[in-house]
């Protein structure tokens, strides 16, 4: 089987044609691997037009891939009601490198529509150094006791994961120390 197949069929040039809204509906059905990839061929004002026409989880699952180049640029070129939205549904590590690529009157304003609780977490994760331990780090992550049976872990991955994109890691922990098992 090719790789091709594996990923899907990537986006033809020739149905990203019309306006932001058109070209929304045709990116819709598509992997985000592969909508970002088709974006990242248009300006960044139309990419960003596009990206807005979109329902936010589809734009934040978009902005989530890391080929999607420029992403602090598509952000900075939106209405900020709606880049807040996109920000808020991302992954706090993506949001994080985003808001480091936005100029600073762009940070300030956007920082302040996240809920608090996003806040804090933005700020701590831009607290560190990007290549730092901390700044490389995952704070997106479920922890459960090594005594837990992989049935009660994949119950609390589901019951989760219905407010994530993605659980990519699941730390056991010592049920006595609470220290990595």
């Amino acid at each position: 089987m090719a790789l091709q197949e594996l990923n899907g069929p990537a986006v033809p040039d020739s149905a990203l044609a019309g306006g932001p809204k058109d070209i929304a509906k045709v990116l819709a059905p598509y992997r985000a691997a592969d909508a970002a990839e088709a974006l990242d061929k248009f300006e960044p004002a139309l990419a960003a037009r596009v990206l807005e026409a979109m329902p936010v989880s589809l734009a934040a699952q978009i902005f989530n891939e890391p080929q999607l180049d420029r992403p602090a640029r598509l952000i900075e070129l939106m209405p900020a009601a709606c880049a807040s939205n996109i920000l808020a549904s991302l992954h706090p590590d993506r949001r994080a490198d985003i808001f480091r690529e936005l100029p600073e009157t762009a940070r300030a304003s956007l920082r302040l529509r996240l809920p608090a609780p996003m806040r804090q977490s933005l700020d701590q994760l831009l607290s560190y150094p990007p290549q730092s331990a901390g700044g490389l780090m995952t704070t997106d992550f479920l922890s459960v006791p090594a005594n837990w049976t992989v049935e009660q872990a994949l119950r609390l991955v589901h019951e989760v994961g219905r407010n994530r994109e993605t659980v990519y890691t699941v730390c056991l922990l010592d049920p006595e120390t609470k220290r990595l098992a």
